[in-house]
């Protein structure tokens, strides 16, 4: 029969039937099986049903407070850059320098025409006490001899600006030159970022923002770190695609960095939760239970957990509040 079964093109079929076949003896096998009994712990405690608030936790990211832009005042190619990202800088360092030959010309020509200046005025001076000389034309050496302080000071402003320095003490977030690069003026090479200035940045559901004020504090998540933080600035426009607005959180003493993913817990109102100790809690490879007291006994059930607080846990489905569940 098995061989005409095989050569008949009924392979599956044969397969089927010795499968149900073994299901069939399965089930009878086991049918007068009992359910083990769990022991009869020493502790006990009772699955609670409470009213505790909603909470609602959106992914966020860290940002500086007001970082320093350091951007190039005059055109010129970056020849060297001394820090690099994470660098921390002192008020006035030297952070890199750009090509100045141009500038140092500029430099010494209006040295020269100081110096003439100069020169021009005293001579002015002397022939005006001798009466040789009109106070008219003196007066216009005196403002030769001005321009030419001036823009002495002025060639040497631009020759400083080719030397990129921080402007107040900070942390090097970016670098966007690099040396060989051709900067123009305006753009941006460093920007600095101080430690002790950070927030956390959330896109927060329209509808929550009456719950989430200026002012507010909600908790927060950075890495491993959980803290408490005030709601330092909410948008005044939203998102239109997305429905959200933009707030940002004060981070107090997070040891955090500029792009870090984070996250932003605050409440929404209030909500039935059936809560156990986490102690109550047994967990089988991937299954979460707890050994609940019944009519005969204690077994275990098969629950599915939310959110921990307090030493106790949110069970989500698998009991309704009231029961007796086992300790270790």
């Amino acid at each position: 029969m098995y061989d005409l079964l095989w050569r008949g093109g009924s392979k599956a079929a044969f397969y089927l039937s010795l499968a149900l076949l073994a299901a069939c003896g399965h089930v009878e096998g086991q049918a007068g099986a009992a359910i083990p009994q769990e022991p009869v712990p020493e502790h006990t405690a009772h699955a609670l049903r409470e009213t505790l608030p909603r909470l609602r936790t959106l992914r966020a990211t860290v940002a500086a407070v007001d970082p320093v832009r350091i951007s190039a005042q005059t055109p010129g190619r970056v020849l060297d850059l001394r820090v690099d990202v994470g660098d921390r800088v002192e008020p006035g360092q030297l952070l890199g320098t750009l090509e100045s030959s141009s500038l140092a010309s500029a430099v010494t020509a209006a040295h020269s025409q100081l110096s003439l200046a100069e020169t021009e005025a005293q001579r002015a001076e002397s022939l005006h006490a001798q009466g040789a000389m009109p106070t008219a034309m003196l007066d216009a050496r005196r403002s030769q001899l001005t321009q030419a302080q001036a823009q002495l000071r002025a060639a040497r402003t631009m020759l400083e600006y080719s030397h990129l320095r921080a402007p107040a003490a900070g942390i090097v977030q970016e670098r966007l030159l690099s040396p060989g690069d051709l900067a123009t003026p305006g753009a941006v090479v460093l920007t600095l970022y101080d430690a002790d200035r950070l927030w956390l940045e959330a896109q927060v559901p329209t509808q929550d923002i009456p719950q989430v004020r200026l002012g507010t504090l909600v908790r927060y998540q950075v890495g491993d770190r959980q803290g408490e933080g005030t709601v330092a600035e909410v948008a005044p426009i939203q998102d239109p695609r997305s429905r959200t607005v933009r707030v940002r959180v004060r981070l107090e003493g997070a040891d955090a960095y500029p792009g870090a993913f984070g996250t932003l817990t605050y409440e929404t109102g209030e909500e039935q939760h059936v809560t156990v100790p986490s102690d109550a809690i047994v967990r089988v490879g991937q299954l979460t239970m707890v050994r609940v007291h019944e009519e005969d006994g204690y077994h275990r059930r098969s629950v599915r957990l939310g959110a921990s607080r307090n030493q106790r846990v949110d069970v989500l489905a698998g009991l309704s509040g009231g029961e007796e569940v086992a300790l270790p």
